[in-house]
């Protein structure tokens, strides 16, 4: 089960990713300074969508949906036997 983060936690995790995503980026430039801009906007691209797939799930993943499972209880008196 996912816990439930403030708005603020939400924010400041997406903003870390955001970060990383830029990083990286540029370590690819880094290493590659030659590319085209096209190549270099290919590569943006392909880090965009991960960066917004990781972003998503922060934020759907991080609030309160409202639906809590409820477990049954069981009587305190009661003998449960089992049989399959």
């Amino acid at each position: 089960m996912t816990r439930t983060l403030s708005r603020a936690r939400r924010e400041s995790a997406f903003v870390e990713n955001a970060k990383k995503m830029y990083a990286s980026l540029e370590d690819w430039y880094d290493a590659n300074p030659n590319a085209s801009f096209g190549e270099i906007e290919a590569e943006a691209r392909k880090r965009r969508r991960e960066l917004m797939g990781a972003g998503l799930a922060i934020v759907v993943n991080g609030r309160d949906t409202g639906f809590q499972i409820e477990t049954p209880e069981m009587p305190k008196n009661a003998s449960a036997t089992w049989s399959l």
